[in-house]
């Protein structure tokens, strides 16, 4: 699975543990570091807070914060950041930014959000049907391009369903 591609040349793998709604970082030859840092989203006063998820517990909606550093010495053309959905949360539809993402089942096929699929009725018409959001495994962002020493923060958020969200590991491939 893919943490982030890019146009430059060179491969990299980076992994990525959700687990522990901690800062996760990154980095290797390549020059691109990534931090993935998870917050609790609460309300104080109407106004909304991300504060430590150390302490989150079902139902909590969580955002995850991966920032992406291009440290290459020069300009990538292409960036493609991927944000697992845990294990035991599910995607909260709207709420990635950049706003324009796409999501997957498999890690593999990816396609713009909302997911859809063909199905036949009782009658044998074939329609669309939305997929469900605890569908979602993936989301994928498409980047253009990234000036050397410039961040790319992405953002989704979770609702928390089980107390532990689970592993997910990460490779990540520089084009």
């Amino acid at each position: 699975m893919k943490l982030f591609s890019a146009s430059t040349g060179v491969a990299l793998t980076v992994i990525c543990l959700l687990t522990g709604f901690a800062v996760t970082q990154a980095a290797d030859s390549s020059g691109v570091s990534s931090v993935l840092a998870a917050f609790k989203v609460s309300r104080e006063n109407g106004k909304e807070q991300l504060v430590s998820a150390a302490r989150a517990t079902p139902g909590d909606t969580i955002e995850y914060q991966l920032t992406l550093t291009n440290h290459t010495g020069k300009a990538i053309t292409a960036i493609e950041p991927v944000l697992p959905i845990p294990a035991g949360s599910v995607y909260i539809e709207g709420s990635c930014k950049p706003a324009k993402a796409e999501a997957s089942t498999d890690g593999k096929n990816f396609s713009t959000i909302p997911l859809v699929k063909q199905i036949k009725d009782s009658n044998g018409k074939e329609k669309t049907i939305k997929l469900p959001m605890e569908s979602y495994k993936f989301i994928k962002w498409k980047v253009g391009k990234q000036e050397n020493g410039k961040n790319l923060v992405v953002i989704a958020r979770v609702k928390l369903l089980t107390a532990q969200p689970g592993v997910k590991t990460n490779k990540a491939k520089l084009r």
